[in-house]
């Protein structure tokens, strides 16, 4: 039987400082910010009151598929009379309105309105109760709009900075992948590539593998966990020939 090929990537560590502060073209500056950082402008009071606690709830949920619990965002809360020139700068901004003015909740965007490769996302809601239901309700559109936006940056910025992909993992497995700078130490096996700068502070892995396609049940959760941790037992020792999963 003729069996194809999935080929799996998993991204375990990688933290990329992108877009700080510097001319963006167009008289604009590029925005500026860790990774997966959101600023939510509201009033102390607003945040600890129930609205914010919705809010922080779903940016604090934890990130899928990843083996420990790890909050999907670093969130900083800025009261809206300290919103002043130096927070408008930033990557990720979230701006709560709660006002009678509204008949219903809804969401609204703005791209690039202080800065180059910013995000501003409006949650409108005409009362408190609207809102806590609303963003509650909307938990994933939330997280999933601003992570798309963080994997848009770093795919431009790994484009720019790495413009041509690794040579090897096309030859290996067919795909093109760009890395960042200072992933030197490689390690092969058949049907396995791990890259990573072995750095003792903002260590980055990228690990490749692919394993034989059956039947649409290795798409499933269990089965996808079960290969991950088999494959990187098997590859991966620590300590006291410990096994990453």
């Amino acid at each position: 039987m003729h069996m194809k090929l999935f080929t799996g990537l998993l991204t375990i560590i990688a933290t990329i400082a992108l877009f700080t502060a510097c001319n963006g073209g167009g008289g604009f500056l590029s925005a500026s910010g860790t990774n997966n950082e959101v600023f939510v402008i509201i009033d102390d009071t607003a945040w600890e009151s129930a609205p914010g606690r919705a809010l922080f709830d779903v940016l604090n949920s934890n990130v899928k598929a990843l083996p420990q619990p790890e909050p999907n965002f670093t969130i900083q809360q800025i009261t809206p009379e300290n919103f002043t020139s130096t927070f408008k700068m930033a990557r990720n901004i979230i701006i709560p309105d709660i006002s009678s003015i509204y008949s219903e909740p809804k969401l609204s965007a703005e791209i690039d309105k202080y800065a180059v490769g910013q995000v501003i996302m409006n949650i409108h809601a005409p009362d408190s109760a609207s809102f806590v239901k609303f963003v509650t309700e909307n938990k994933e559109s939330i997280v999933n709009y601003f992570v798309t936006k963080e994997l848009e940056r770093v795919s431009k910025w790994l484009k720019n900075e790495i413009p041509t992909p690794v040579p090897r993992v096309q030859q290996k497995f067919g795909i093109n992948i760009h890395f960042p700078k200072g992933m030197t130490n490689v390690t092969e096996h058949p049907d396995f590539y791990w890259a990573t700068n072995n750095a003792a502070r903002g260590r980055k892995d990228i690990v490749i593998y692919q394993f034989p396609y059956t039947t649409e049940t290795v798409f499933e959760k269990d089965s996808l966990i079960a290969i991950r941790n088999r494959t990187l037992g098997k590859y991966i020792k620590g300590s006291f020939n410990s096994e990453m999963t």
